[in-house]
């Protein structure tokens, strides 16, 4: 149907709205719900500790941007080489994976618990975090010139 079409074009919009909101709500933040279906001035209050766990594993990051696991992304022809390092502080093993185009994606580097590495990349490329299953973690872009890093913490 179409609502749902339009909903699957928005998708990146919507993933980067539940982030953000995921983030207020593990800060403190609380959701207050106006609307119909309870008597007129009703108001609902939602704690944090109420609302389900976020999919999404903690990551540190600088010199990068974030972006939605649902989106279309194709790495830039960037000419400023830098750095950028990704540490593994999980508990898990992730994979690190270039995003060249929307068909072509190259495996860089499988990282178990505990281990870094450095590799060089250029600015405005795209690079997925993985599962060892393969599942998006995070997508991100390299957006600064001094280079930048990645880190996936444990939940």
């Amino acid at each position: 149907s179409e609502p749902a079409r339009e909903l699957a074009r928005q998708a990146g919009a919507v993933a980067d709205a539940c982030h953000a909101m995921a983030v207020r709500f593990h800060r403190g933040g609380k959701l207050v719900v106006f609307g119909t279906g309870g008597s007129p001035g009703t108001k609902t209050t939602t704690s944090p500790a109420a609302t389900p766990t976020p999919t999404y594993p903690p990551f540190a990051a600088a010199g990068v941007s974030r972006h939605a696991c649902s989106g279309t992304y194709t790495s830039g022809t960037g000419r400023d080489e830098v750095r950028l390092v990704v540490t593994n502080s999980s508990g898990a093993v992730i994979k690190v994976i270039w995003l060249k185009s929307a068909a072509r994606q190259e495996l860089y580097v499988t990282l178990k618990p505990g281990q870094s590495r450095t590799l060089d990349v250029y600015v405005g490329d795209y690079w997925r975090i993985a599962s060892s299953g393969g599942g998006c973690l995070g997508i991100f872009s390299v957006s600064s010139r001094d280079g930048g890093h990645i880190t996936a913490e444990r939940p």
